[in-house]
């Protein structure tokens, strides 16, 4: 593994041969971020705004925050630290009205073409960027319409909702930014490529498995208007003690030149975004072999978990990947199903 140091316009500036550790956390459908340390001889001139194109990695990261430390024996370390390329889309809003119909991945790619790409003002273009692959396999047509949030906010609470995976794809030759979007592969144990990660298979150091349903929503009631003017829709279900409810005012939604039918389409799915936001959390997350693992997978591919001792088994997307690499240690750990929430993603679901 190489660290290619890049200036904004993914010129080459250096390449970094040795570093004392590196995490590299990529998520499914959000910019991962990553944490780089070297020698100061290693580093050379980084600064805040580069970036580091890891070549085991598609995506790069890009530079946020530099540290600068001196261990008082003559030693100084950098770190670099920062987010996925994809982050840049956290740099725009989306700037007008946006009402659009279609799949999932093509509301997406329009969004980033009107608000990053090819916007009506060219101070909004984010440079080097093009539009890549679309290999999502969700094919159900949705109403969409949103104003004035933040591209990444918009673009993640999409892909979340429909399991999706983006990033931006570096290609170094032509100097572009391509972003892409993608479904997983089906590798679970019935498949025809099955994927097991358990500890009886060897494909696994270490095992967490977790349940918690206490910021979880079953039922979702949605609103856009004011008092007798206000149109609600519903999304979701359960019942009995299986029916946790709750609800949101989409304030995104507007009525002017739309048919009541179109609103209700719209909240369905602004519905189904804000549950997305508030799962009964299950998951695994595993130190893995991946000597020992069964099959080749990617980030969003559906494996199958199992640990036989803990009656256990379930059928999982890989959602997060970390790779750490510290003191002439590889480990990978892989979060399958839902992520553990946090105080942050709380806060974040409630805006």
């Amino acid at each position: 593994m190489e660290i290619f140091t890049l200036d904004r316009d993914l010129e080459l500036t250096g390449i970094i041969s040795n570093f004392t550790s590196l995490e590299w956390y990529r998520k499914l459908s959000e910019p991962g971020t990553f944490s780089v340390s070297f020698l100061s001889s290693e580093a050379g001139e980084l600064r805040e705004g580069m970036v580091l194109y890891n070549t085991e990695e598609t995506e790069p990261g890009v530079i946020t925050k530099i540290t600068r430390e001196s261990n008082g024996r003559g030693s100084e370390m950098v770190i670099a630290k920062g987010y996925m390329m994809s982050k840049y889309l956290a740099r725009r809003i989306v700037a007008s009205r946006e009402i659009l119909t279609g799949t999932p991945s093509q509301i997406m790619r329009t969004l980033v073409v009107n608000n990053a790409i090819n916007p009506s003002n060219n101070d909004r273009v984010i440079p080097r960027l093009c539009m890549g692959d679309d290999n999502s396999t969700v094919n159900d047509t949705i109403e969409y319409q949103t104003e004035y949030v933040n591209l990444a906010k918009a673009i993640t609470g999409i892909a979340a909702a429909n399991e999706l995976g983006y990033a931006f794809r570096v290609d170094l030759a032509e100097k572009k930014l391509y972003f892409d979007i993608w479904s997983g592969t089906d590798r679970t144990i019935e498949s025809e490529t099955p994927c097991l990660f358990s500890p009886e298979f060897g494909s696994v150091f270490s095992q967490r498995y977790y349940e918690d349903s206490s910021n979880y929503a079953s039922y979702i009631l949605c609103g856009s208007g004011n008092d007798d003017d206000r149109i609600l829709q519903d999304t979701g279900g359960g019942a009995g003690l299986d029916r946790y409810e709750m609800y949101a005012t989409a304030s995104g939604i507007s009525k002017k030149d739309q048919t009541e039918q179109q609103i209700r389409e719209q909240l369905r799915n602004a519905g189904a975004e804000k549950l997305a936001k508030y799962p009964k959390t299950k998951g695994f997350e595993s130190k893995v072999n991946l000597e020992n693992a069964t099959s080749e997978f990617r980030l969003g591919d559906y494996v199958t978990c199992s640990n036989q001792r803990w009656g256990v088994r379930e059928d999982m997307q890989i959602k997060a990947i970390r790779r750490n690499i510290s003191s002439g240690n590889d480990k990978t750990t892989i979060t399958f199903g839902d992520e553990v929430q946090t105080l942050t993603s709380l806060i974040n679901a409630k805006e």
